[in-house]
């Protein structure tokens, strides 16, 4: 939505109301914390900087800015491999496989069985967290899960 209206830049963020930010990031979720710290991170980031240039440990030191953010900074604006952990991605990893961890395990975890490609990163993320919207949400919606058969979460609820 942002790219929609030419504001996917520092001066277009920076410069944009944050009323206006929220509503065009609100399918995003969360969007009126992520709202502000996009802010944050424009204002923060020298805009010089290209983003391609940018560390993780830089975007780690901007108050707001957590793994998880940072990730997906580096994923989707500086197109680098850093996987992107999210809720979405514990809920299902726990579902299906009984897979926990702090979230640099689960990084780890995907970044060493995917391919090397950032279209590849970029898709599964995306569709992992589409998954869990639409079926492995805090209340599972099990019935048309094209997952069903392999999750061990539903296996085990529906069982006598």
């Amino acid at each position: 939505n942002l790219k929609e209206k030419s504001l996917l830049s520092f001066e277009g963020i920076i410069e944009t109301p944050i009323e206006l930010i929220e509503k065009l990031i609100r399918p995003s979720g969360y969007y009126r914390q992520k709202a502000r710290r996009l802010k944050t991170v424009c204002k923060e980031l020298d805009p010089v900087k290209k983003v391609e240039e940018i560390g993780r440990d830089e975007l780690l030191k901007i108050p707001g800015i957590g793994r998880e953010t940072a990730d997906a900074i580096l994923l989707y604006a500086g197109n680098r491999l850093f996987f992107v952990v999210d809720a979405y991605t514990k809920r299902l990893l726990h579902r299906l496989r009984n897979i926990e961890g702090d979230y640099e395990r689960l990084r780890t975890l995907f970044e060493e069985n995917l391919p090397e490609d950032l279209d590849i990163y970029k898709e599964f993320h995306a569709l992992i967290d589409r998954h869990a919207k639409e079926h492995c949400r805090k209340k599972p919606v099990c019935d048309g899960c094209p997952l069903r058969a392999l999750c061990l979460f539903s296996s085990s609820v529906l069982s006598p």
